[in-house]
Protein backbone atom coordinates (compact mmCIF):
# COMPACT_ATOMS: atom_id res chain seq x y z
CA UNK A 1 0.00 0.00 0.00
CA UNK A 2 1.01 3.58 -0.51
CA UNK A 3 2.02 5.60 2.54
CA UNK A 4 0.00 8.43 0.97
CA UNK A 5 -3.76 8.18 0.66
CA UNK A 6 -5.07 8.34 -2.90
CA UNK A 7 -8.73 8.79 -2.14
CA UNK A 8 -9.86 10.51 -5.33
CA UNK A 9 -11.47 8.33 -7.98
CA UNK A 10 -10.97 9.63 -11.51
CA UNK A 11 -14.02 10.90 -13.34
CA UNK A 12 -14.77 13.46 -16.07
CA UNK A 13 -15.12 16.35 -13.63
CA UNK A 14 -12.01 15.95 -11.47
CA UNK A 15 -9.29 15.00 -13.94
CA UNK A 16 -7.05 18.00 -13.13
CA UNK A 17 -7.19 17.47 -9.36
CA UNK A 18 -6.69 13.72 -9.82
CA UNK A 19 -3.72 14.32 -12.14
CA UNK A 20 -2.09 16.69 -9.63
CA UNK A 21 -2.52 14.14 -6.85
CA UNK A 22 -1.08 11.29 -8.93
CA UNK A 23 1.90 13.33 -10.17
CA UNK A 24 2.72 14.62 -6.68
CA UNK A 25 2.51 11.11 -5.22
CA UNK A 26 4.58 9.42 -7.92
CA UNK A 27 7.24 12.14 -7.77
CA UNK A 28 7.29 12.16 -3.98
CA UNK A 29 7.72 8.39 -3.80
CA UNK A 30 10.25 8.34 -6.68
CA UNK A 31 7.96 6.12 -8.77
CA UNK A 32 8.19 8.05 -12.05
CA UNK A 33 11.09 5.90 -13.25
CA UNK A 34 8.74 2.91 -13.12
CA UNK A 35 6.10 4.69 -15.19
CA UNK A 36 8.14 6.32 -17.95
CA UNK A 37 10.66 3.51 -18.52
CA UNK A 38 13.58 5.89 -19.10
CA UNK A 39 15.73 4.65 -16.21
CA UNK A 40 15.57 0.87 -16.48
CA UNK A 41 19.04 -0.57 -15.74
CA UNK A 42 20.53 -2.94 -18.29
CA UNK A 43 19.82 -6.57 -17.55
CA UNK A 44 23.42 -7.46 -18.40
CA UNK A 45 26.53 -5.39 -17.68
CA UNK A 46 28.69 -7.03 -20.35
CA UNK A 47 28.15 -9.47 -23.23
CA UNK A 48 30.06 -12.07 -21.21
CA UNK A 49 27.40 -11.86 -18.48
CA UNK A 50 24.88 -13.52 -20.77
CA UNK A 51 27.08 -16.57 -21.29
CA UNK A 52 27.77 -16.76 -17.56
CA UNK A 53 24.11 -16.07 -16.69
CA UNK A 54 25.03 -13.08 -14.51
CA UNK A 55 22.27 -10.50 -14.10
CA UNK A 56 22.98 -6.87 -13.19
CA UNK A 57 22.10 -6.44 -9.46
CA UNK A 58 20.61 -2.99 -10.20
CA UNK A 59 18.28 -4.59 -12.75
CA UNK A 60 17.17 -7.18 -10.20
CA UNK A 61 16.49 -4.46 -7.64
CA UNK A 62 14.55 -2.39 -10.20
CA UNK A 63 12.50 -5.42 -11.24
CA UNK A 64 11.68 -6.28 -7.61
CA UNK A 65 10.55 -2.72 -6.82
CA UNK A 66 8.53 -2.61 -10.04
CA UNK A 67 6.67 -5.79 -9.10
CA UNK A 68 5.99 -4.54 -5.56
CA UNK A 69 4.44 -1.39 -6.99
CA UNK A 70 2.27 -3.47 -9.31
CA UNK A 71 1.09 -5.60 -6.39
Amino acid sequence: TFPTSLNLKLDEENILVWQQQIIATTKGLHFLKFLDGNNVPSMLLTPANEAENIINPLFLQYEQQDQLIMA
